[in-house]
């Protein structure tokens, strides 16, 4: 068996593209965080002391496997695993996972575009149709008028489900606007002039539809999604 020193655990991990780097912070003797080279985010800390390397407090002689429960125990965590990195100031990490999650939401960042000297985040319909923006944790409604989506007190965690929950309802509210305006034209053939390409992610196949047939099969995938999340909950 090879005998485990620093620069082979270096030349290993090289391989999978990262790389060793000493702590920012005060950290157990041995500790070493690992980082991607590309992009330099952070991976993990490992602990290599008097010969022994440890993960999670577990003693391994093979790095291959190490890197591998690594990544086993990183597609566990609920955010990025940069985020996670010891070295980071708390309010940073904080504000990268509810970026993160407003981004996940379809809502991209703006500047300053809003006026707030936090800048804001937006989301674009079609034809020009804006949602409310974000600025901090509050949707931006007309006049001065705002919802907050979280309690700056909450954990990251809450924070992030709040997010989802408040932006998800939005979501559907416009959705079912949108449905009972349509049912209000009356004379819905008139769609039938309108050709509607769908995506799917899982197939990465765009299908072609008209009109009628292809709101209905948006809105009945839509319908199926919201389904499958609530069997969840329950």
């Amino acid at each position: 068996m090879k005998k485990l020193t620093k620069k082979f655990i270096s030349t290993v991990l090289e391989n999978y593209g990262l790389e060793m780097s000493p702590c920012i912070t005060p950290c157990e003797a041995g500790d070493m965080r690992v980082y991607k080279k590309n992009g330099h985010t952070y991976y993990t800390t490992i602990n290599f002391a008097n010969g022994k390397l440890k993960f999670n407090n577990r003693e391994y002689n093979d790095v291959d496997l190490m890197v591998k429960d690594i990544e086993d125990y990183n597609a566990t965590l609920e955010f990025n695993p940069d985020t996670y990195n010891p070295d980071y100031n708390t309010e940073a990490i904080t504000d990268m996972r509810i970026n993160a999650t407003i981004r996940k939401c379809g809502y991209k960042g703006s500047g300053y575009q809003c006026g707030t000297l936090d800048g804001c985040y937006v989301a674009d319909g079609v034809l020009g149709f804006k949602f409310p923006s974000i600025s901090g944790n509050a949707i931006m409604l007309s006049g001065s008028s705002f919802i907050e989506m979280y309690d700056k007190n909450d954990s990251d965690s809450v924070k992030s489900k709040k997010i989802m929950s408040m932006l998800g309802a939005l979501y559907a509210a416009n959705i079912s606007n949108l449905a009972n305006k349509l049912a209000d034209m009356g004379s819905l053939d008139t769609l039938s002039s309108i050709t509607i390409n769908t995506f799917n992610p899982d197939t990465f196949e765009v299908s072609t539809s008209e009109g009628i047939d292809g709101v209905i099969s948006i809105l009945e995938n839509t319908l199926s999604r919201l389904k499958r999340v609530k069997d969840k909950k329950d």
